[in-house]
Formats: structure tokens, sequence, C-alpha cells
């Protein structure tokens, strides 16, 4: 099998095998797929982190090898996953082939649509101020009865564009979100609660060590995804809403969509994200078994009651426990210091330490 060239690969492209699938078209016994395998298996970095608040469902989740998939309509970001409708180049292309079937095109600009404003409206670009006022000049200097026609027509366009939508969106797609940073303020405080959650670090060395026959491994790695920083919209073409039921659109369309869903404003950049991509039919989430987790990090807001509850889950599960707390002696930079977690006995047998110290040196107390 010849080395693919991963640069630049275009994992999304080739996500598909056919129009059934989802999420789920890949042969086995493809060699492209084995030589997409690799590359996707590369692109994963050796870790990632998870922050999360604190709960009994999120300790328990780690204690059970497990991580939560959502759906990305509970996000905190307003335009999670958004798709733009190309719906006005798909209505003025509807209406150039209905007034066509309709006897509607003929020379008397009054009563029908001529050739020239045909063409007009068929290249129009979409959603551009000229391309109103085109629209507009046109529809306005003809009689009430082809307005009437045109009225109607863009109602009965409407109506389907909303059948079609409902289709598209009808099975949706859930999403486990990391980041490449264990150490970022805006993210301690966003998503675990600030600070008095905990980051999660999942080794996925093993995972980039697995083999193409090995189902779960391939499972996972082919639904981790870099997410993208951009400010455009993904936008579904009207060519493809007007064919949505043919095998080529379905897969354009459904390769949208995950774009969608791996696509961020750029103002989010800083979180530096991967996503664990996933189908189901479940409402708002499901668990999915994700064994990697190696060390958890407690937040410096973390109550003591629930460092010791995350701390017996880490002993169960041989996961390395530390916890943040700020410093006066971090070379004069914003950034919190972590230690290891100390049991109880361990931390009053080196407080009584510190104390010896204390009393030989005549140090007191940092208030």
């Amino acid at each position: 099998m010849d080395k693919v060239n991963c640069i630049g690969f275009d994992f999304i492209k080739y996500i598909y095998t056919d129009s059934k699938t989802y999420l789920d078209g890949f042969d086995l016994y493809n060699e492209f797929h084995k030589k997409y395998f690799e590359c996707k298996r590369n692109s994963v970095p050796s870790k990632l982190y998870r922050y999360s608040k604190f709960s009994r469902n999120s300790v328990d989740a780690i204690n059970r090898n497990q991580i939560w998939v959502s759906n990305p309509k509970y996000f905190n970001d307003p335009y999670e996953g958004i798709v733009e409708f190309d719906s006005h180049a798909y209505e003025r292309k509807k209406l150039v082939i209905d007034a066509r079937r309709d006897g509607k095109v003929g020379e008397n600009s009054y009563d029908s649509l001529t050739e020239s404003e045909l063409l007009v409206l068929n290249h129009l670009k979409t959603d551009h101020f000229y391309t109103w006022s085109k629209e507009y000049e046109i529809y306005n200097r003809k009689g009430n009865m082809l307005k009437e026609y045109i009225e109607n027509k863009k109602w009965e366009y409407t109506k389907q564009l909303i059948d079609i939508e409902k289709n598209i969106l009808k099975k949706p797609f859930y999403i486990a979100s990391f980041s490449e940073q264990s150490n970022n303020p805006p993210m301690w405080a966003h998503y675990a609660d600030n600070y008095k959650g905990f980051c999660v670090e999942y080794d996925l060395s093993e995972l980039r060590k697995s083999n193409f026959d090995d189902d779960k491994e391939t499972f996972l790695i082919n639904r981790l995804f870099q997410v993208q920083y951009t400010s455009k919209i993904q936008r579904i073409a009207q060519s493809h809403l007007r064919t949505s039921n043919s095998q080529t659109s379905r897969i354009a369309i459904k390769r949208k969509l995950i774009r969608a869903i791996l696509t961020k404003s750029r103002h989010w950049a800083y979180e530096k994200e991967w996503r664990l991509v996933v189908s189901n039919s479940r409402r708002k989430g499901y668990l999915l078994q994700f064994p990697y987790a190696t060390k958890i990090t407690c937040g410096f807001n973390m109550k003591d009651e629930h460092i010791k509850e995350v701390n017996k889950v880490c002993v169960a599960n041989n996961i390395e426990l530390k916890v943040k707390h700020k410093s006066l002696f971090s070379n004069y930079i914003y950034e919190l210091s972590y230690d290891k977690y100390l049991e109880e006995k361990e931390f009053v047998k080196t407080r009584k330490q510190y104390k010896k110290i204390q009393r030989k040196f005549k140090i007191d107390d940092v208030k």
C-alpha cells in the first residue's frame, strides 16, 4: 500500500461512502480508507483535555471510563451547528423552472417573464443588495395576475424548504468536546464552574498506535476532528436543496452538516478544540466508552469534600490527581500552580513539618 500524503488532507470530504450511512460509512476492506485512517490517526494529539463542572454524574462517568456526548443545541454558542440554506437562490431557480412549465414565459413583459429576465434571475448572486433590488425591479413592473402567481409560488417554495429542512435535520449529531490545553483560564471559568470543577487529561498515545482492524479504536479515531475557526457559516447550495432526495445531494448535505458542527467563529479560537462526533437517536445525549483518563486536575475553588470524592475515583482507577492553587511565587506572571493531591493524614504530617521550619527560621504565615 502506497504511503498517502496527509498534508492538508480533507477528512470530511471522505467521511461517507454511501448515502445510507451516518458517520458509519467506512469499508474495513477499502484500501483508500486504510490510508485515510493512517492520516486520521497521526493527526490526533497524544493528549487532549476536557473541562467539567463537578457533579455526581461527571465523577461517576469517569469511574465507569465514559464520557457524555451532547446534542450541540444545548451548547453555549448560539451559532452551534448552524447551517444556512440558500433559500433565495432556491426560490429563484424554482421560479424559472416552474414559469417555463406553466407557460408564464413570453415577450409581453407585463403578463409574463421574458427570457432576458429569466436569465437575470438565474444568475443573480445570493443575498446581495443588487440581487434584492433587481428582483424587486423585475416583479414590480408585472401585472397583478403574474404578481399573484409569483407570490403563490414563493409561498409554495417556503413550505417546501421547511419540509426539506426538517428532513435534513431530523437526525442530530452528538458531540464530546476536548481542548489541546489544560491551563486555559477562560475555559476554567466557562466550563469548569469558575475553578470549582476539574480538567481531565486523556492520554491517546495507545489510541494512536491502534490498527485499522481494531473496531473500537477505529470507531473513535474516525470520529475525532479538529475544530476549524472561520468567519463564515456553512451554506447548503440551492442545487442540493432542489435534489435533496438524490444520493449525491444527500451525501453533500451530510458533509455540510458535519462541517457546520466542526466550524466555529474565530472568537472561540482560544479553545483549540477537538470534537468526538457520533450519531444516535437519543434526545439530549448519552454516555460513551472512553477509557483513556490518566490525570485529573481540580480547580483551586473546588470544595474539599468534592476533591475527596474525585480522589476516590482516581485511586480506584489509577488516575493521577492534582489540585490547582494560586501562588505568590510564580515569577510574577499570570499563571496558576498545582500540587499533587495529598491524603488528609499525609497533609497533617506535612503541615507539622512546616510548623517546625516556621519555628526554626521564625517565618510568619502568609495571610
